[in-house]
């Protein structure tokens, strides 16, 4: 299932036809069926048919849109709309599939059903990061943040979401869970920026690097770095930034790293975001599939689970792990974290 996000509208018009007929609507003017529709090409020649000039470009995005409108929205997958008049959020659940509808305005022919709920969630309830996934710069997009979808589900269940969470002291028994929102929120609230350099740090430690914290003081671009071998001489030399941010980084942050590798003359990088990355901040970063990774806070506490055996005691107390029924032995001494500061 997924979750997408709409626009209101001006002055929330939209969003109020939404709730009065029940219904989500793809307001592109003058746009023909795709009833019909043969695919992506279809798609392209039936916006061609719109009146006026428009940019290729544009044109694309456009397509891609209407796509995701008829193709990849399905029934059951949540839909949400970010207020203008007010601070607050309306969720649906689609119900329908694809329907055009002739007899409505323009801008309402392209629908699909939806129940939406009988009211809007203030602002002040949402976690930052669901509000900024919120701000899609198109007409109709998806949201990509992780955990988005169990989040919001909560809401639109009537606040429901802490019968649906695993609890923190239950996590060995239930199965570590990284994608559990109650889990990570109550990490969240209680980390510094230090603690979550020392749980990247004890999770690279665990994989078998050679960790050691970058330059402090003004920031070099790399919180950690990483690399093979009993003194960290082997490859792959990985420079490591961290960011315990409840919002998607953005690409100039980004960037950051990639200048940073070259002072460290690090052959690798990683970038570890807890909100994720804005989707320009991932486009970019494409080209360098064979050089940078990034991690998502979900991404990181699923390496920490799948490895807490051979993490550092303190590692496994920040991240609520028990410390009963772990099997120690002196093989797993070298994934201790050791943060010795490199010499500027």
């Amino acid at each position: 299932m997924a979750i997408w996000v709409t626009k209101p509208g001006p002055l929330d018009t939209y969003q109020r036809y939404y709730q009065d007929q029940q219904v989500v609507c793809l307001p592109m003017v003058g746009l023909s069926s795709l009833e019909q529709s043969g695919g992506m090409e279809h798609i392209r020649q039936a916006l061609w048919q719109v009146p006026g000039y428009w940019p290729a470009q544009k044109l694309s995005l456009w397509a891609a849109q209407a796509r995701a409108f008829r193709y990849q929205c399905r029934p059951g997958d949540l839909m949400a709309i970010p207020l203008r008049t007010a601070p607050m959020v309306l969720l649906g659940e689609v119900v329908g599939d694809y329907v055009y509808n002739a007899s409505a305005a323009l801008e309402f022919r392209h629908e699909r059903a939806v129940r939406w709920a009988e009211r809007p969630i203030e602002n002040e309830a949402v976690d930052a990061d669901l509000l900024y996934s919120l701000r899609v710069p198109r007409i109709f997009g998806q949201v990509r943040l992780p955990d988005a979808e169990q989040r919001f589900r909560g809401w639109l269940g009537g606040g429901a979401m802490a019968d649906q969470s695993i609890g923190v002291e239950s996590i060995e028994s239930a199965g570590a869970n990284p994608h559990n929102w109650q889990y990570r929120q109550s990490l969240r609230t209680r980390w510094t920026g230090a603690d979550f350099v020392e749980v990247v740090g004890g999770v690279l430690a665990a994989l078998g690097y050679c960790v050691t914290t970058g330059r402090r003081g003004a920031d070099s671009g790399c919180d950690l770095l990483a690399s093979r071998g009993p003194l960290g001489f082997d490859g792959p030399r990985i420079g490591v930034q961290v960011k315990l941010n409840d919002r998607p980084v953005s690409a100039p942050v980004v960037r950051e790293l990639v200048g940073a590798m070259r002072l460290f003359q690090a052959t690798h990088g990683l970038f570890v975001s807890w909100g994720g990355f804005s989707q320009v901040a991932e486009m970019e970063m494409m080209p360098g599939h064979f050089h940078i990774r990034v991690w998502d806070g979900a991404t990181l506490l699923q390496q920490a689970c799948t490895h807490r055996a051979r993490l550092p005691a303190r590692v496994r107390a920040l991240l609520n792990f028990p410390t009963e029924n772990v099997t120690r032995n002196k093989r797993n001494n070298h994934a201790v974290f050791n943060p010795v500061a490199v010499a500027g």
